[in-house]
């Protein structure tokens, strides 16, 4: 951490994802492969240029997670249900699919600037309530 300034980044991407949302739109992550981890090992064959792009919408992914280190979701690829587990680092944007509006991150190098993970976006669970 540099001068206790957290990185802006999960923030910003659990704020563009609820705004593209909200607008009835797309959720599109780009990723660094090389960055990315062991989670994203049999979607190798989907990359170009060392990037991934993944569809992050309701509709696409079960139990979405945007925290401050990472993101975390399952998806179906080629009918197999797979688990992700995508660093922070890793993401190099979020954007709506039908109109490329989002922001743009460059890649980093380590995730030391990222605040403690306590803050985060959980998407697709329903609450469990009890009667009391």
């Amino acid at each position: 951490m540099s001068n206790g300034i957290f990185s802006n980044k999960p923030y910003l991407i659990r704020a563009f994802y609820q705004w593209i949302v909200d607008c009835d739109l797309t959720p599109y992550i780009v990723i660094d492969v090389s960055v990315a981890g062991d989670s994203i090992f049999d979607l190798l064959n989907y990359t170009k240029k060392n990037r991934l792009v993944l569809d992050i919408s309701p509709k696409a992914v079960l139990d979405l997670q945007l925290n401050n280190r990472n993101v975390l979701f399952a998806a179906t690829f080629n009918g197999e249900v797979l688990s992700l587990d995508i660093p922070m680092r890793a993401i190099i944007s979020i954007y709506a699919k039908e109109n490329k509006q989002g922001c743009d991150f460059g890649v980093e190098d380590s995730e030391q600037d990222l605040p403690p993970d306590n803050n985060k976006l959980i998407v697709g669970k329903p609450p469990e309530l009890r009667l009391v």
